[in-house]
């Protein structure tokens, strides 16, 4: 996380782990692995925001992958599981594959700069919290809606799709008072 972000976005940063910390034993639905899932995280990081009253956004896009081992790694490849031939074939499937259906969030910070969260930054190699000059090369609105609609009300998102979450996300802002 970048050592220069304003109070507001660092509070959100800190409430976001908290909804993480306080679900991870429990493996909830918007949980993959060790990161949230990027629909439900942005969920999450949406409906935080909101509690603490943050200008934030919803996105469903895509988000251009810029090395295939990394991509490869976020298919759920391993190069240690494949001969040095295998793994080649796997790059070069992941090559065509640069481009992946992702959601995020965008906020305005109180510095005025507009900051993106990706909840599966850290997967990548990446912050999870990065200024969206930073970032916009990578992740390019428009991508149709398969899991749900940004313009959606969060609260009925996360409702009809991850039961729990606002629950959590509630807990995490009171925790916090």
């Amino acid at each position: 996380m970048p050592a220069d972000l304003p109070a507001d976005v660092r509070a959100l940063a800190g409430a976001l782990a908290a909804v993480y910390r306080g679900t991870s034993d429990r493996r909830a639905p918007w949980i993959a692995d060790e990161t949230f899932t990027c629909d439900g995280g942005a969920v999450a990081a949406k409906l935080t925001a909101d509690r603490l009253g943050i200008d934030a956004t919803l996105h469903v896009g895509i988000y251009q992958h810029v090395d295939p081992e990394i991509r490869a790694t976020s298919m759920g490849y391993d190069p240690d599981d494949c001969t040095d031939e295998e793994w080649d074939d796997i790059l070069d499937e992941a090559e065509e594959m640069m481009d992946e259906h992702h959601h995020w969030v965008t906020v305005r910070g109180s510095d005025g700069v507009e900051y993106l969260l990706d909840p599966n930054g850290p997967a990548r190699g990446e912050d999870h919290i990065l200024t969206l000059t930073d970032a916009s090369r990578r992740y390019e609105d428009g991508a149709p809606y398969l899991v749900y609609d940004p313009d959606d009300d969060p609260d009925r998102i996360a409702d009809a799709i991850y039961p729990g979450l606002r629950g959590q996300v509630d807990q995490a802002i009171a925790a916090r008072e």
